[in-house]
């Protein structure tokens, strides 16, 4: 890869972040909770899940 894709990727990656950070900001404060709470949910049973896959359970 050359330069200017690495600068096409960060540029893209922060244009996303940008724009994730504004529209959550403009969302409802029901929909920030909902978000908040389903992100939460999510990396609570993914770090759950790599837990049990360490101690050998796969459950």
């Amino acid at each position: 890869m050359e330069l200017s894709d690495y600068i096409t990727w960060i540029f893209g990656i922060i244009v996303a972040v940008l724009l994730g950070v504004v529209i959550y900001k403009f969302l409802p404060s029901s929909f920030q909770t909902w978000f908040s709470g389903f992100f939460s949910s999510i990396t609570s049973g993914l770090t759950g899940w790599g837990t049990n896959a360490v101690n050998g359970n796969t459950n």
